[in-house]
C-alpha cells in the first residue's frame, strides 16, 4: 500500500499492522497462512549461521534455501529455533579446499516442513500450511559450467520432481543455476540461460 493508503487485510489488519505483525512474529505461521521465503548462495555456513538466523528472524522468514552451504563437517546447526535439513553435499577432494555445489534448508521448528527428496542437483522441502495445499520448495545448484549438457542433466532431474509433486500442491524453484539470463541488472544472456528460460517455460 502507499503512504497513507489503508488497505485491508484478513482478519481486519491494515497493510501497515500486518508489515508490524510480519516483523515481530516472523517465526509463526500464526494468524494468517503466508510463507516467507529466501534464498542464500552462502559460500559455506560455517561461522556464519548465527548472522543469517538473525537476519532470518528479523525479515521474518520461515524457510531459507542454502546453496553452496559446505557443512560437511559442521552438525551443530540446528537449535530450539532453527532446524537445519541437508540436502546432498560432496565431500572435497585432494586439491579442494571445498567441494562445488551443497544444498539445504533452515527451516523454523515449528513449520511443518520435511525433506522429501535429495537429488544431485536439487533438495525438495515439503511445508504443510494451516489452509490450502502444502508447498514444496526446490533449491537447486547447478553445475558452474557453461557446458549445456550438464544443464540439461540437471533440469531433467528438476523436471521429473515437478512432474511428480505438481498435483499434490504450490512449487517454488529457487536456488544458484549459474545461468545468464539478462536481468537483475546483467543484460547478459549465454547458452545455459536460454536452456534455463525454454525449460522453466515448458514446466
Amino acid at each position: 500500500a502507499k503512504r497513507g493508503k489503508r488497505v485491508r487485510r484478513r482478519k481486519g489488519k491494515t497493510a501497515k499492522e500486518e508489515g508490524e505483525t510480519r516483523e515481530g512474529q516472523g517465526e509463526d505461521q500464526a494468524e494468517e497462512d503466508w510463507l516467507m521465503l529466501c534464498h542464500f548462495n552462502a559460500r559455506g555456513v560455517t561461522n556464519k549461521e548465527e548472522v543469517l538466523k538473525e537476519w532470518m528472524v528479523k525479515k521474518g522468514v520461515a524457510c531459507a534455501g542454502i546453496a553452496e552451504c559446505h557443512t560437511y563437517r559442521d552438525h551443530g546447526l540446528s537449535d530450539k529455533e532453527w532446524q537445519w535439513e541437508p540436502g546432498r553435499e560432496e565431500r572435497p577432494g585432494p586439491q579442494q579446499h571445498h567441494p562445488p555445489g551443497g544444498t539445504g534448508f533452515f527451516t523454523r521448528t515449528n513449520l511443518r516442513a520435511s525433506i522429501v527428496e535429495s537429488g544431485e542437483f536439487a533438495v525438495w522441502c515439503r511445508i504443510e500450511m494451516k489452509t490450502g495445499p502444502p508447498v514444496f520448495v526446490g533449491e537447486c545448484y547447478f553445475p558452474a559450467d557453461s557446458d549445456a549438457s550438464k544443464h540439461k542433466r540437471a533440469w531433467d532431474e528438476v523436471e521429473g520432481t515437478v512432474e511428480k509433486i505438481r498435483k499434490l500442491g504450490h512449487i517454488v524453484l529457487m536456488g544458484d543455476f549459474n545461468a545468464k539470463m539478462g536481468m537483475n541488472g546483467d543484460h547478459r544472456v549465454d547458452t545455459v540461460g536460454r536452456l534455463m528460460r525454454k525449460r522453466l517455460n515448458a514446466m
